[in-house]
């Protein structure tokens, strides 16, 4: 067993010496001391109690920007593949219609950016999300 490491006497869960109170179960470590267990925040599990967390508008507003730019985006690159990737090319005798490459490169260039954009945006939000759960939960502890 690592020096660096205590177990909680209550469940026996292993942790850093730098906490103050056990991870597992909450209860308070004084060296090797401890106080009765408190109540411990409970997860938003089926039965259990819920807490609500205010959640701020802009990570809404991130979530549904991520989403309409996945929309328009699509159907931008439609947009360009279906009217600019051929164009006529006209000599003295003949027309005919030829692939525009370029046109077709930047359709798919704007089709994946939009895959790519919409996930970042909707990671960024789940991350702030998270944090706000991590910061309410934490807030608790120290109270």
């Amino acid at each position: 067993m690592n020096s660096d490491l205590v177990k909680c006497p209550k469940c026996g869960d292993e942790m850093s010496s730098a906490y103050s109170r056990c991870v597992t179960c909450g209860t308070i470590l004084i060296g090797n001391d401890t106080t009765e267990n408190y109540e411990k925040p409970k997860l938003e599990i089926d039965g259990a109690k819920k807490e609500r967390v205010m959640i701020p508008s802009s990570i809404g507003v991130l979530r549904v920007f991520a989403w309409l730019d996945l929309l328009v985006s699509i159907i931008f690159s439609i947009v360009i593949w279906s009217d600019f990737s051929t164009q006529i090319s006209r000599s003295y005798i003949t027309s005919e219609t030829v692939v525009n490459p370029y046109m077709i490169g930047l359709g798919i260039g704007v089709f994946l950016q939009c895959i790519f954009v919409c996930a970042l945006f909707l990671v960024i939000a789940n991350i702030a999300e998270s944090l706000i759960f991590i910061r309410h939960n934490t807030s608790k502890l120290k109270n």
